[in-house]
């Protein structure tokens, strides 16, 4: 990645621009999670099984949102208007695509055993 000379400006909103607006609207769909839940937990019949796995895909979408705010901030805040953050990753994100894989198996997971359930 080619970066600019020392003194000169350069314009990140097209790449921090929709960074921050989907982080945005992330945390409009936890509070929308955080609903499901409530009315998941306080009216379902389940297993405790499939009670612990929806728990925990709440808690690990809650920390998939930390993770993220975290690493806007590193790049907004004390690495504002520097290119050079950019040539990596943080470990926060690099965490954060670890816990949204498990995130996704565990639906998976969770719609096979409901397919099975369903099938049997």
């Amino acid at each position: 990645m080619a970066f600019p000379e020392a003194g000169t400006s350069v314009d990140l909103s097209v790449i921090f621009g929709p960074i921050y607006w989907g982080f945005v609207f992330s945390l409009l769909l936890g509070g929308i999670t955080i609903l499901q839940g409530y009315i998941y937990f306080t009216r379902s019949k389940d297993s405790l099984s499939i009670r612990l796995a929806a728990a925990s895909m709440i808690i690990l979408d809650m920390l998939s949102s930390a993770l993220i705010a975290q690493s806007v901030y590193y790049y907004l805040i004390p690495h504002f208007g520097s290119a050079v953050p950019l040539d990596g990753l943080t470990p926060e994100l690099s965490a954060e695509c670890l816990v949204s894989t498990t995130i996704t198996l565990m639906c998976v997971d969770c719609a096979l055993y409901s397919l099975n359930a369903l099938l049997n």
